[in-house]
């Protein structure tokens, strides 16, 4: 690979020159310029940008770690996250993590070695806590509520939580299901709900009638048949799609619609009048990468909605 020193030495100028005339400097005269980009075009040399950047003691990588992409929760955080990146000049990189601490805790590492220059994690395995001491080294923005000096943008889901349940409640149902992408062991998220539920019905779901593993339309087709086989009168989904792929076995199969409730206001979710929880995703990316640029350590919350629909006449 060719260097600048490479450059240098065949041109038959000084290092300093050749880097002027590759940072389009002043102070080189014409036809030293085109004799030293002469050199560089017959190499096609190119100069590192990232290591370019971190000589002047800049680095505007955003690192955006991301545990999975077939949930709409993550989707929608990141259109907000590319909204507001295309006002910036900084660049985004997906960091695929699948949960693992492992991975997580490299790109902790990928920080501190400049690699960025601030995380954002949708969601996480690890302890907050680990992430503390490498705030020095560049912002780091979670997604969820903390006590933790930590940056942080999150929905106020409980209280939309409870308005759902409570409209719910009024219905009158004697069998209720709840559905989520992880347990609530791991999910700060299903924690949340289920406390919402608790403090609104006055007592815990037993494990039987909470069903994880809860991602897309077939997701929700195919746990279906278990819905029906035991009767339930209401379904709580983590998604519109996920309650549209319920109600479609339901049509399919010619059986009496369950009352659904979704999240996320998805078109699927608006085209079956299904009544549905809007976190507002899409505005929570945007003050994540907001944060991200940002040395101050804020705790952002951002509404959620409870939005009804004629979804019991379905």
């Amino acid at each position: 690979m060719v260097t600048m020193r490479d450059i240098a030495r065949e041109s038959g100028y000084s290092l300093s020159t050749v880097s002027r005339v590759v940072n389009q400097e002043k102070y080189v005269s014409d036809e030293v310029r085109a004799k030293v980009q002469a050199v560089i075009d017959a190499h096609d040399y190119a100069t590192n940008r990232i290591a370019q950047d971190l000589s002047h003691g800049e680095n505007r990588v955003v690192g955006v770690v991301l545990p999975d992409n077939r949930h709409p929760y993550f989707e929608e955080i990141l259109r907000g996250i590319t909204d507001r990146a295309f006002e910036s000049d900084h660049r985004i990189v997906l960091l695929p993590s699948r949960y693992d601490k492992d991975k997580e805790a490299e790109f902790l590492e990928g920080l501190r070695h400049k690699e960025y220059s601030s995380l954002i994690f949708t969601s996480h395995r690890l302890p907050l806590t680990d992430f503390l001491k490498y705030q020095k080294y560049g912002p780091i923005v979670c997604l969820e509520h903390t006590n933790l000096p930590i940056s942080s943008v999150y929905s106020e889901r409980i209280a939309a939580a409870k308005d759902a349940f409570r409209w719910l409640k009024a219905q009158g149902p004697t069998s209720i299901a709840l559905l989520f992408s992880r347990a609530a062991s791991v999910s700060a998220t299903n924690r949340q709900t289920q406390l919402a539920f608790e403090k609104v019905f006055g007592y815990s779901l037993p494990d039987q009638d909470i069903y994880t593993g809860m991602y897309t339309f077939d997701d929700g087709y195919h746990i279906a048949p278990q819905l029906v086989k035991r009767q339930y009168q209401t379904v709580f989904a983590n998604s519109d799609d996920i309650a549209s792929g319920i109600y479609q076995y339901y049509r399919v199969h010619q059986l009496t619609q369950p009352i659904m409730i979704g999240q996320e206001q998805q078109t699927s979710g608006q085209l079956l009048s299904l009544s549905t929880i809007n976190h507002n995703l899409f505005e929570i990316g945007q003050r994540a990468f907001e944060l991200a640029e940002s040395t101050e350590v804020r705790q952002v919350p951002v509404p959620a909605a409870f939005v009804l629909r004629n979804s019991s006449e379905m």
